[in-house]
């Protein structure tokens, strides 16, 4: 088959999901007070502020720009990024202080009702605020419901932070109410407020209906207001009510060590962020796309064939390793990446590698690059999007990452900072524009940069936990019962002081809190 017939083959099919897409998500733009970002809303911005020539909105990225640059945003370990632009704009919580306002409900009656919603596959985790401490709540007989038990330790992660940063906000001398809350630690979220287009509940990594990590739930809460209060690792701002508050377990650890002290190595000074490093390793990187990962989703290695069709050259870096491990027989691409070859053309031996690639190589690549993508996974989250965003270089987020949202990135895609593509052409118009206009390309990594370096701290991660707990604060009715004796047969009534994340014996506590 000639080339220009494959290629043209992969485009009239993609663009067509697209087009299905788009139209799903504006008859939906109505259900929200506060007005999430969508694909469909980026480029309505980008015509806005650049009569449709640029890949985003400038004028937005400008004045994100300015706000960093004045270091207002940044103060107090970003306390006013995590209050105006990740809070300010959620619409879950416009909704309940709506609510609150209209019907008195309150956070413990939201956060109790999130308990018994009969669509968990592990337990959820009541949680409380009490004096400035966290408390936990064991959940006990409660029916009917079909948990699987919750691992400890992603638990133990979880909880030691939210500890962690209360002992942080007791240092800095902040007031923090009583609260109530409850979390779930699975990767999808739970609470939707409205059916998800095709891309979405069928593309989503584990997220999918049906899908082995418990699938997607699909059976819609309707209305205007959630049916619970929950906090999950992530939400689709459009489609489900769940806060996306809880960090991923990856934050901060020795991987995002490496890309920080080679950030620092090459491009500061004296503590600094220096002109002239900055410029200098900007311009040593190539202008081609990295991508390395497993094949953790059909998108990965379909767009990896799409983009080396396209341009070979620019798609160096782009494929799908570790295929060869035995311990993983679906992660292997080989199969995929041989059909992909026979339909389309592209190299499969190139998409689709064996070995492993060690973090040492894959750090190496990454800094090489000056446009590097974060594409779907396992669920719709990213643990890899925190350190591309250290890296200095500019981040495409394939559209359903763009969609979903993480406790920090919303306000990036509202501004100018992530860039979204829908498909592999769209990719490389953009792509392409990019490279014409290097100077708004390197502001767009610069600002990914500025923002993430201090804003992605374990500090200020901390903080962001305690913001979002002290807006929850203000759902809580003054005087009120801190739990119910019962809730539908489910008892949490027991309380258990969590000892200082550092105490001998937290993790012991934490499991007590997981008993059934």
């Amino acid at each position: 088959m000639p080339e220009h017939v494959r290629l043209g083959t992969i485009l009239r099919i993609i663009v067509s999901g697209t087009a299905l897409l788009l139209i799903s998500v504006a008859v939906r733009q109505d259900l929200f007070s506060v007005h999430p970002i969508s694909y469909a809303d980026q480029r309505a911005a980008e015509e806005r502020g650049n009569d449709g020539r640029a890949p985003i909105d400038l004028t937005a990225l400008d004045a994100f720009v300015r706000r960093l640059n004045e270091g207002d945003l940044l103060r107090k370990h970003c306390e006013p990024y995590w209050e105006e632009m990740v809070l300010d704009e959620n619409p879950t919580l416009s909704a309940l202080a709506n609510l609150e306002e209209r019907e008195a409900k309150s956070a413990t009656l939201g956060s109790d009702r999130a308990v018994v919603l009969p669509h968990f596959n592990y337990k959820p985790v009541r949680l409380s605020v009490m004096n400035g401490s966290l408390h936990c709540h064991p959940l006990s007989n409660c029916k009917p419901r079909n948990y699987d038990r919750l691992g400890a330790v992603s638990a133990e992660k979880v909880l030691r932070r939210i500890s962690e940063a209360l002992g942080q906000a007791r240092r800095e001398g902040g007031s923090l109410s009583d609260v109530n809350f409850t979390i779930h630690l699975e990767d999808c979220p739970k609470l939707w407020r409205g059916e998800a287009p095709v891309s979405v509940a069928k593309g989503a990594g584990s997220c999918q209906k049906g899908g082995e990590h418990g699938g997607f739930y699909q059976s819609v809460q309707r209305g205007q207001a959630p049916p619970g209060m929950l906090l999950s690792e992530s939400t689709h701002l459009l489609y489900s009510w769940d806060i996306p508050g809880v960090p991923y377990g990856t934050h901060n650890n020795r991987f995002e060590e490496v890309i920080r002290n080679k950030m620092h190595d090459i491009a500061y000074a004296n503590g600094s962020l220096s002109e002239d490093l900055w410029a200098k390793a900007w311009n040593s990187k190539e202008d081609g796309v990295f991508f390395i990962g497993r094949f953790n989703d059909d998108a990965r290695l379909q767009l990896a064939c799409q983009m080396s069709v396209l341009d070979l050259q620019m798609s160096r870096a782009f494929y799908i390793s570790d295929a060869a491990k035995a311990d993983r027989p679906r992660q292997n691409c080989t199969k995929h990446a041989i059909e992909l070859e026979r339909a389309f053309g592209c190299s499969a031996s190139h998409i689709c590698r064996g070995p492993d690639t060690s973090f040492d190589v894959w750090q190496e690549e990454l800094f090489k690059h000056k446009y590097v993508l974060d594409l779907p996974g396992i669920g719709p989250w990213s643990a890899r999007l925190s350190l591309l965003l250290l890296s200095g270089a500019v981040v495409f987020q394939h559209i359903r990452n763009f969609e979903a949202a993480q406790f920090y990135d919303a306000p990036l895609k509202r501004r100018g900072v992530l860039v979204p593509f829908s498909d592999a052409r769209d990719l490389q118009e953009k792509l392409d524009w990019f490279r014409n206009h290097d100077d708004v390309a390197q502001r767009v990594a610069r600002a990914a940069h500025q923002w993430a370096w201090t804003c992605l701290t374990r500090e200020s991660i901390g903080k962001s936990l305690v913001t979002l707990l002290r807006r929850l604060g203000t759902f809580q009715k003054a005087g009120e019962n801190r739990t119910a004796a019962e809730v539908e047969g489910c008892r949490i009534d027991q309380s258990i002081a969590l000892a200082d994340h550092q105490a001998e014996g937290f993790d012991d506590l934490v499991q007590k809190c997981l008993e059934w």
